[in-house]
């Protein structure tokens, strides 16, 4: 059963990912507080495929992007989870507005057809389990000092979330269930040649020793700046800084979580969890719910010091 949610999370999760976080949100020079956001109904304008604007409620709305984040088999409390999660992602963005168009949302969401289409005989059911999902979160938001938080999530930490420097609220915290998520640890291993080719064909960065490619040279040449315990800030070659993310979608990994060794006369990265860490696991997140953990226990473990309120 575990393993089964991580597969679906690959379908969901990283159709945004990497939203999988949220884009702060300034009004001008002031940040928009709790007390900003209470406001009496909000609409996300949506355009049909006629071209045609439909207007749906922020809460209505919730349950199309709760649908392509999560698969049908989660539990209750995880989608629980991500209706407040989303539901704060939508506050963030909307201030203190009443109305946002859809295109200026980093969302993925299915209509009530393509649910149908993907869910079949199971969507009466389905569809009821989100909407209560909804319903029982109604108005909840996460907020640290009473500003909504950039509410951060991925697919499966690498054992530990990651901290992100500057954000009170987001530091490294326990998640060793994601351990046993299928798709966990990932090994890829490249001749010396293989690996310095990446490099150079994403970064232009030539091999200019006299000696031919090896593997000593390439580890002594390529240094993993750390964010945290577990995941990499940066990467330094030569004279060369990559952000980790940008070096993750060069070698086409999984996570920002990686280590480089020598293993067999050849180099091998070591891949860790899927995503980048911030925030909320949704592996484990699923993992708490299935031990009886409630959706508040979920975000409050993985969020540190925050507030649930009202909107």
């Amino acid at each position: 059963m575990k393993n089964n949610i991580i597969k679906g999370f690959g379908i969901g999760a990283f159709m945004v990912l990497i939203p999988c976080f949220i884009t702060f949100f300034m009004n001008g020079d002031k940040k928009v507080t709790q007390k900003d956001l209470i406001k009496a109904d909000t609409y996300i304008l949506c355009q049909d495929n006629t071209g045609q604007i439909e207007k749906i409620d922020t809460e209505s709305y919730l349950m199309g992007a709760i649908a392509a984040y999560l698969p049908e088999d989660c539990e209750d409390e995880t989608y629980k989870v991500m209706a407040v999660i989303l539901r704060t992602y939508l506050m963030k963005k909307l201030g203190t507005e009443t109305e946002i168009e859809e295109g200026e949302l980093t969302l993925s969401r299915l209509t009530v057809s393509e649910m149908e289409q993907a869910w079949g005989e199971n969507f009466s059911e389905n569809y009821k389990r989100m909407k209560q999902a909804v319903n029982n979160t109604s108005g909840e938001i996460i907020t640290y000092e009473e500003t909504p938080i950039e509410a951060y999530f991925h697919d499966v930490s690498a054992g530990r979330t990651n901290t992100k420097e500057g954000v009170a609220y987001l530091q490294s915290v326990e998640s060793e269930v994601d351990m046993e998520a299928e798709g966990y640890l990932t090994l890829i291993s490249y001749t010396a040649e293989e690996f310095w080719k990446v490099i150079e064909d994403t970064w232009g960065i030539t091999w200019e020793d006299s000696e031919p490619y090896s593997v000593e040279a390439i580890k002594n040449k390529v240094v993993f700046i750390p964010e945290g315990e577990l995941y990499v800030k940066q990467v330094q070659i030569g004279e060369k800084t990559i952000e980790a993310e940008e070096f993750k979608q060069a070698f086409h990994l999984k996570s920002t979580a990686f280590f480089l060794e020598e293993y067999n006369g050849k180099l091998r990265l070591i891949i860790k969890g899927i995503g980048h860490g911030y925030g909320v696991s949704l592996y484990g997140a699923n993992v708490y719910a299935m031990e009886g953990k409630n959706y508040k226990w979920i975000l409050e473990k993985y969020y540190t010091n925050i507030v649930l309120s009202h909107e």
